[in-house]
């Protein structure tokens, strides 16, 4: 028969090897639901918005639109070693 202190040794071990089992599981869980939550819910949003594409109406394009044809002639660009010879 077991003494007191070896029942509490083995008790006080069953104990120790649950905890750090829980632990550990724990951990991993802790890593790995953000991840799975987080590609599961860019996956939703990313079905909804390509469900939704379909649906959208399209765009029509406005051809009465006003276009700029006028352009300005480019200019060479002054260095510095013009501006200072002007000044002077």
């Amino acid at each position: 028969m077991k003494t007191y202190q070896q029942m509490a040794f083995e008790v006080l071990k069953a104990r120790d090897a649950y905890q750090l089992k829980h632990q550990r599981r724990m951990t991993g869980f802790k890593f790995a639901c953000p991840v799975a939550l987080s590609f599961s819910f860019a996956v939703l949003i990313g079905l909804n918005v390509w469900k939704e594409k379909e649906q959208l109406p399209q765009i029509q394009t406005i051809s009465d639109s006003p276009v700029i044809t006028e352009t300005i002639p480019e200019t060479e660009p002054e260095t510095a070693s013009e501006l200072k010879s002007e000044s002077l």
